[in-house]
């Protein structure tokens, strides 16, 4: 890519975004300018609608592999890589030998669900559980699915009789792998992420790992989001900061504004809210951290969707729907879309995705009315979760969106036209690389926020109507 003027040996920050479907390597500038971007893609297996598995050392060369590109790019353009910041996908989950490092079985990705009923036990425990997590019970966290390790996986339970099982979350894994010394050691934003950590103590939760009979030796030790983790072993250079993809990209554009809702749409929906330093509780949102050292936090208000660009491609796999042609159409089929199981403010499995109404002979007869239904699905439910923000008493101005998805005009705009509010589209859509970069600089001020398109909100009482059917056809199949 091209490079933007810039001094001779001028410090940069090594960005590593390891995401769903790729690993990417960013060098960005003190003003946060991406000079070199490079991702090589990474498989997801499915294994039916529950079971969803990545292979750990793939991402892990994957990871070797932009971090090598990265550091050949500075050394030709004379760039100083100051420090680095690893940014992962929150709630996958590994196992493996704390003495080999050979994985024990294939991670856990944050879209498997396979392991609800180790929750189904714990319906009483829900609100003490919520209160010291700030999550819901749901089965995309981390912690049933190390329970499920620890009992279905003969090689995991014998390293846990052995006395050498090393249980965490993705970036747990990686970084015992990147870096000097192998280091057994995880992100307070991460953590925040198994059911299994507390928000307010910020550490293991003896309470929670009753609840899941997960041994803390098991588990990895925490430590603020900004800190010291490390050298890589490739080359040298200092990890100072690591955190989950979302809640590193509330922090890519720019200062943080308590009038302005974040959006990042990628394979899943995030919606969130800075809360500043309190953990503000909401009945069906999450209460997230975002930020951290040795002796502040930051917060968000956090809202869910587990169907975005997994939408797409679960439309792919399922109906052989061409995901490269352009949205068409006004009145596209209304798409019922719980792909991986409804999140905020549902949390519930909820029906199959379905076309309401039609079968799937439309898709083929008009599949780009049908990419439309799912890009609009998108916009209704993140619109559900900024509802629950606006009901809690907040007073929003605007609503700031990223990620691959962002991409789609038509998106954006029904974003706008539903909240009547004016949606931001910043013209670089890194926004997890460009925040945790902007963590691992340790910088005082955010990076200038980028120039971007504006969608002012039009007229649209066809979406709305549209809206309200698919919350009632939602509400009639939850019963």
């Amino acid at each position: 890519m091209s490079v933007p003027r810039h001094p001779p040996e001028e410090p940069v920050i090594l960005a590593l975004d390891q995401g769903t479907h790729a690993s990417r390597a960013l060098l960005i500038n003190p003003r946060g300018e991406v000079l070199f971007s490079h991702k090589l893609r990474v498989g997801l297996t499915r294994h039916g609608p529950n079971e969803v598995e990545q292979d750990p050392n793939e991402i892990l060369i994957s990871l070797n592999h932009v971090i090598g590109e990265a550091r050949n790019f500075a050394k030709i353009h004379r760039l100083c890589i100051r420090s680095a910041g690893l940014s992962t996908q929150r709630s996958t989950v590994v196992a493996w030998h704390k003495v080999s490092g050979q994985v024990l079985y294939p991670a856990l990705s944050w879209q498997d669900t396979r392991a609800r009923q180790y929750l189904d036990r714990l319906e009483d425990e829900e609100q003490e559980i919520k209160v010291r997590t700030g999550l819901q019970i749901s089965p995309h966290y981390g912690a049933s699915k190390l329970r499920w390790l620890v009992e279905q996986v003969p090689e995991v339970s014998q390293a846990a009789k052995d006395g050498n099982l090393h249980l965490g979350p993705l970036a747990s894994f990686l970084l015992f792998h990147l870096l000097e010394q192998r280091p057994f050691i995880i992100d307070h934003g991460n953590a925040a992420r198994t059911l299994l950590w507390n928000i307010s103590t910020r550490d293991w939760d003896p309470y929670l790992l009753k609840c899941f009979a997960i041994v803390a030796r098991w588990l990895p030790r925490p430590l603020p989001i900004r800190a010291d983790f490390g050298r890589l072993s490739d080359g040298g250079i200092p990890v100072t900061a690591v955190n989950g993809d979302q809640a590193a990209a509330l922090y890519g554009h720019g200062a943080l504004h308590a009038d302005t809702v974040m959006v990042n749409i990628g394979t899943g929906a995030f919606v969130m809210i800075d809360t500043g330093k309190r953990v503000m509780a909401h009945p069906r949102l999450l209460s997230s951290i975002t930020d951290s050292a040795i002796n502040k936090c930051s917060y968000a208000l956090e809202g869910t969707v587990n169907g975005a660009g997994s939408a797409l491609q679960w439309a792919e796999q399922t109906w052989g729907l061409d995901i490269s042609l352009s949205p068409q159409g006004q009145k596209p089929p209304l798409f019922i879309n719980t792909v991986g199981g409804l999140g905020s403010p549902w949390w519930q499995a909820g029906p199959s995705p379905h076309l309401h109404g039609s079968g799937t002979q439309g898709c083929r007869s008009k599949p780009a009315e049908c990419i439309a239904a799912i890009l609009e699905s998108t916009a209704f439910l993140i619109f559900a979760n900024l509802q629950q923000i606006l009901h809690h008493g907040f007073i929003i101005r605007q609503l700031s969106v990223s990620g691959g998805l962002s991409r789609y005009d038509m998106l954006c705009q029904a974003l706008a036209d539903l909240s009547t509010l004016p949606v931001i589209r910043s013209r670089q859509r890194e926004a997890t690389a460009r925040g945790i970069a902007w963590q691992a600089g340790n910088q005082a001020k955010a990076f200038p926020a980028m120039s971007g398109q504006r969608f002012e909100p039009q007229l649209n009482p066809t979406l709305k109507r549209r809206y309200r059917r698919f919350i009632a056809i939602l509400g009639e199949s939850s019963g």
